[in-house]
């Protein structure tokens, strides 16, 4: 049988007021819990970024700090075959106060796993975001 994957993703820009509450107040407090029950597991593919390619030294409390209070850019709903099988969502925090990059990484809810990181420069915004890759469905 073929698998079929969507991703259903939503940015933060087009979030209106509950659903930016029902980040704060409903997804935080999980991902909050589960760290607190266990370290989040990183990927291969997130571990081998981790080490490798970040422009700056990290370690795994740079990856619990960007889960606890980093910013949330998107959420993430991931069907196969038209089952929901994952939520996942990016965070993006700044790792130094000198530095000039921010780490972002993308997080499965269901799994308590750290899929990827990588690096934005802090001084990039996205201006040239194509929103309409985006769903318009709400988050909650």
């Amino acid at each position: 049988m073929r698998k079929y994957i969507i991703t259903e993703k939503r940015h933060i820009k087009q979030m209106n007021r509950n659903e930016r509450a029902y980040l704060d107040n409903v997804v935080r407090p999980i991902i909050k819990k589960d760290c607190d029950d266990s370290l989040p597991k990183l990927s291969f593919h997130s571990l081998q970024r981790f080490k490798q390619k970040f422009p700056i030294q990290l370690n795994k409390g740079d990856l619990i700090d960007t889960l606890l209070t980093g910013d949330f850019i998107e959420f993430k709903r991931i069907y196969t075959n038209n089952i929901l099988t994952d939520k996942r969502v990016v965070l993006r925090k700044n790792m130094k106060n000198d530095s000039e990059y921010d780490l972002v990484l993308v997080y499965s809810l269901i799994n308590n796993e750290i899929i990827t990181v990588w690096d934005n420069k802090n001084t990039d915004h996205h201006y040239s975001l194509d929103l309409t890759k985006y769903s318009r469905k709400p988050i909650c």
